[in-house]
């Protein structure tokens, strides 16, 4: 490395590092939504560019600090995940499963190595203090998205949101914003950001009313999208901002916020106390809308015969009707704790039935797709538990380092915990909101959400050393 920097290093440009930092990270939750080209075996798109471009060009510059012993195994940790899977691949027959995962799991190493790598040339304060700005204005941005969708009916065009066309209208509809194909990818990138926001702001503790505006957010998306995690990690975030900011409201800092804390609390109660409507968009087709909301009773002579839903409620009310429509779509099916479990139990299954090692990149989803495990979990394949995803597909060589370095790391910042107590108890809170987010999506290796969150995690570590003028 030496070498390429000495012949090399003159053509490195600070400023044009920094700024392709600031693109590749404003691009991350768009990921391949963004002028996407498809050669054929593979989607080529600017943040997929941008994340081999840094990684190269970093190496043209001294960085400002020597890579720890710790921060070098874990990033040969990730390298070695990659040949680990890899060397399943001739003998595996879900080749196709296969390719997509090594590919997510290569992308995911070479980001954990780039963040690390850009810690060390910016220093940790620098990182901490860009990292701040640019994951609260992608929370902004999420955000002012969100509401406009929610509140308006106006779905942004998109490939699941077009989704949307082959739903029924009915009494209450939650559409995703329109980059994310369901609620829980979303949510688990407005949490990703917003334990991003909480961990690179080493002051951001003595900032009550800016934790507690991004809690409210959360909750009121992880109600309005029905996320049991959501309104777990939600609790947990709460709770440490009591613990953490109990102290530093009184009366006076109150008194500067009542009129903004009251506005936002009568905004949430309206919402949670009035009936929730779903507007389709505005310029759609409306009557597409309107037939996929008709269900018809009777046919007769060929022809389809309605009845007056007013002679139904009249009969038997809006609520026995609610209810019987409800059992009625529920029959041959199954409740989503249900499904979980079994998706648990697959995974210990397949995790056994590999013999500790694991059944090998993306085979989760084609043992669920063939029918070759004992406990039914109708069409849902996806492990939807980011720990089983790891331990049904790698076994124990991966899944006991990858726990050791969180565990390794939370004790590192547990050493320095009496330079911040405040920042400690963040920290590790976040750890616990981490594998609740690693629970929200289908598959967690696949969301390059995660990618992140991981060096930053673990990075924030750094925070608690007494030098934190680097």
């Amino acid at each position: 490395m030496n070498w390429i920097q000495s012949k090399l290093g003159k053509y490195f440009n600070e400023t044009l590092f920094r700024n392709a930092f600031i693109l590749w990270f404003l691009l991350f939750p768009f990921d391949a939504n963004v002028l996407p080209v498809s050669i054929g075996f593979i989607t080529i798109y600017p943040y997929l560019l941008l994340t081999f471009f840094l990684l190269g060009y970093s190496f043209l510059s001294n960085p400002m600090e020597q890579c720890e012993k710790s921060d070098k195994f874990v990033i040969g940790f990730f390298f070695l995940w990659v040949i680990y899977a890899l060397c399943f691949y001739p003998f595996i027959k879900g080749k196709s499963f296969a390719y997509y995962e090594i590919r997510s799991l290569l992308l995911m190493s070479v980001t954990v190595w780039l963040l690390f790598r850009i810690k060390y040339l910016f220093g940790k304060k620098y990182f901490f203090e860009i990292l701040y700005q640019l994951s609260l204005f992608l929370f902004i941005t999420l955000t002012a998205f969100a509401f406009f969708e929610f509140f308006t009916g106006i779905h942004f065009s998109g490939k699941h949101t077009e989704k949307l066309w082959d739903l029924p209208a009915e009494m209450f509809t939650y559409a995703p914003v329109f980059l994310y194909d369901n609620p829980n990818n979303f949510l688990s990138y407005f949490f990703g950001l917003a334990i991003i926001i909480i961990l690179s702001d080493f002051q951001l503790n003595y900032k009550p009313f800016k934790i507690l505006l991004i809690i409210l957010t959360l909750f009121f998306f992880s109600v309005v999208s029905d996320s049991k995690f959501g309104k777990i990690a939600v609790f947990l975030l709460f709770l440490s901002f009591i613990i953490n900011n109990i102290m530093h409201i009184n009366a006076t800092t109150f008194k500067k916020y009542f009129w903004w804390f009251a506005v936002v609390f009568i905004s949430l109660l309206f919402c949670f106390t009035s009936k929730s409507l779903y507007f389709g968009p505005m310029w759609g087709n409306e009557e597409h809308y309107y037939v996929k909301s008709i269900n018809p009773v009777k046919i007769e002579n060929n022809q389809v015969v309605f009845y007056s839903s007013d002679t139904l409620v009249k009969h038997f009310g809006e609520k026995n009707i609610a209810r019987s429509l409800f059992d009625y779509q529920m029959q041959n099916t199954m409740y989503s704790n249900e499904i979980r479990g079994n998706l648990l139990k697959n995974g210990f299954y397949l995790f056994k039935k590999s013999m500790l090692f694991g059944i090998g990149p993306g085979q989760y989803c084609w043992y669920h797709e063939h029918k070759l495990v004992p406990y039914p979990t109708i069409t849902v394949t996806s492990p939807h538990d980011g720990l089983m995803e790891i331990l049904s597909q790698y076994g124990l060589p991966i899944f006991i380092p990858y726990i050791f370095i969180f565990i390794f790391y939370w004790f590192k910042t547990y050493r320095n915990r009496k330079s911040n107590w405040n920042y400690f108890i963040i920290i590790t809170i976040c750890y616990l909101l981490f594998i609740i987010i690693s629970d929200m999506p289908s598959a967690f290796l696949n969301l390059n959400i995660g990618w992140i969150l991981i060096p930053v995690l673990l990075i924030s570590s750094y925070q608690l050393q007494k030098e934190n003028n680097v």
